[in-house]
């Protein structure tokens, strides 16, 4: 019987084991409703090949509890991040965060990064921080910026500097910004 013929109760009945046996391809006709329907454990013992396989579809099934515990080797590919709410990239862990692509952040929707906690900000990487578009900085709150460390100011290139309002300037402070 195909993975895909599941009630979400018969998913949600299956054993890590079950789970754990699962491919790529049975976890590509996941629906969305299926994959909420696991239980926690059963998301857990996902390996990243598993999760590799998660349909974009799929990816927006994940609850926010599901997300901080996929395993920390599994790195969402550029489709799928850009299938997550804002609330589903806000519930990753700061090292989910700083494994993100690079290029992937850079495709991030204005309300995907404005939903990041300010800890959550502070887990971008200065070189995924550099690859910010000016639209995504013009979108970002004063808090966020605020949180930016010095070497993250330094490397702002003059297009994201000059695509700061005065109000997002403000936010950072003087000693960063003397010290960039």
């Amino acid at each position: 019987m195909p993975i895909s013929t599941l009630t979400n109760t018969q998913i949600s009945l299956l054993t890590t084991t079950v789970i754990q046996g699962l491919s790529s391809t049975d976890l590509l006709a996941l629906s969305s409703s299926q994959v909420s329907a696991l239980n926690n454990a059963d998301v857990a013992a996902l390996s990243s090949s598993q999760l590799a396989g998660l349909s974009t579809t799929g990816v927006k099934g994940l609850t926010t509890t599901q997300i901080p515990l996929l395993t920390s080797s599994f790195i969402f590919d550029t489709p799928q991040l850009l299938a997550l709410s804002g609330q589903q990239l806000n519930a990753m862990t700061s090292t989910q965060i700083s494994n993100l692509a690079t290029a992937g952040v850079q495709q991030l929707a204005s309300s995907q990064l404005g939903a990041l906690s300010t800890s959550n900000f502070d887990a971008l990487t200065s070189t995924q921080i550099q690859g910010l578009t000016s639209t995504q900085l013009t979108n970002l709150t004063t808090t966020q910026l605020a949180g930016l460390t010095t070497a993250d100011v330094a490397d702002f290139t003059n297009t994201q500097s000059d695509a700061l309002s005065a109000t997002q300037v403000a936010a950072i402070s003087a000693a960063k910004l003397s010290a960039a």
